[in-house]
Parts: structure tokens; sequence; C-alpha cells
């Protein structure tokens, strides 16, 4: 069962989905078991405020992703490819990067739930990994949080000018990377899904 952190009702199952084409695995000299991971996840966790989240754990989820996200910022980045924080990734030729979709979580409190669950199904995954193993240098997995966690934003171009059309959004999408220099992995980014 998940940790619920909100004043929600509880949620009575998640599932979790591995996106197996996105993983890459790297030898592993040393293996943390899963009771020290654990401990070290519970450490970032614990007593964290959403505000701060990238800057404890890294990553991007809460300046791209969270609640404070307005749909102002949503539409700006369908429309220019420019994100939240002001960033505009470009590609190789220039040209900035449009996503087809833009989502942010509904509270801080689900933002929190999410990334607590994610923690948990990493703890799993490492408890399944044999000493001598090898871990994925890149992390990739949906939780199906059951209940609505946010929003998800896509345009529509069946109207001119296009309009934004959004969704509740079930799943989050959580990547982690492995730091092979401490042999921790560390949160890239969180969002939701459908």
């Amino acid at each position: 069962m998940p940790i619920r952190t909100s004043a929600s009702a509880p949620r009575q199952q998640r599932q979790v989905r591995n996106v197996a084409n996105r993983l890459v695995t790297a030898p592993i000299l040393a293996l943390t078991t899963a009771i020290s991971v654990s401990s070290w996840l519970k450490g970032w966790t614990n007593g964290l405020v959403a505000n701060t989240m990238d800057t404890i754990r890294g990553g991007h989820s809460y300046a791209e992703h969270g609640a404070h996200v307005t749909d102002y910022q949503h539409d700006t980045r369908l429309r220019t490819g420019e994100k939240p924080s002001g960033v505009i990734p470009v590609k190789p030729n220039g040209s900035p990067i449009i996503p087809k979709t833009s989502s942010s979580f509904a509270s801080d409190a689900e933002h929190l739930d999410v990334l607590r669950n994610a923690d948990q199904e990493l703890i799993n995954m490492m408890a399944g990994v044999a000493p001598g193993g090898t871990l994925s240098r890149r992390i990739v997995f949906d939780i199906d949080m059951i209940q609505p966690i946010g929003t998800m934003h896509q345009l529509d171009n069946s109207s001119t000018p296009a309009l934004v059309k959004q969704t509740a959004a079930r799943k989050a999408r959580v990547i982690y990377d492995l730091n092979q220099a401490t042999n921790k992995y560390e949160l890239v980014t969180l969002f939701p899904i459908q």
C-alpha cells in the first residue's frame, strides 16, 4: 500500500510499470543494501517541502511540474517551448523543442505523495538486485495512482487558433539516474501523465 501524506482518502492500490526500452544497465562494484537505500531515501523525503524538492533532491520536477505552474505557463510551453522556469530547450539546428504535452501536479501534497511512492518503488527494485549484479544507469517507470494527481495540457489543433485541452492525470512518469560516484540514484524528474 502506498504511503499517503495528503488529507484525502487513502488509495487502495497503485500500479507500477517499467518503461523497459529506456533501461540501460551498467556494472556495479558494490551494491548498497535495500535497507541503507531505504534510509537514504527516507532522509531525503522526511520533512521535505515541495518547493525545496529540486534543490534538495536534484532534478527539475517542482520547477517544471509543481502545483504553482499556471495555465498560461502550460500554454506558453506548448506554443513556444519555453518551460515554466524560463528555459527554452533547442534542437541542434537552434529551433525550439516544442513538447506535445505539459503537465503539473494538483497540489504540493500530491507531488510529495507521488515522490514517496516512487522512492518506495525504487527501494523495491533495489531489493531485487543480487550483490555483484547490475544496476540500470537510468530507471524510468510509471506509477498509476488511480485517482487524479494533476492535469495534462495538450494543444487541440482542431480549432483556429489551437486551444489548450486539459485532462486529469492519474499516473506519473518517474526518472532516476544512477550517480556512479556515489552508487545512489538521483531524481531527474517526476511528472503527471495520462
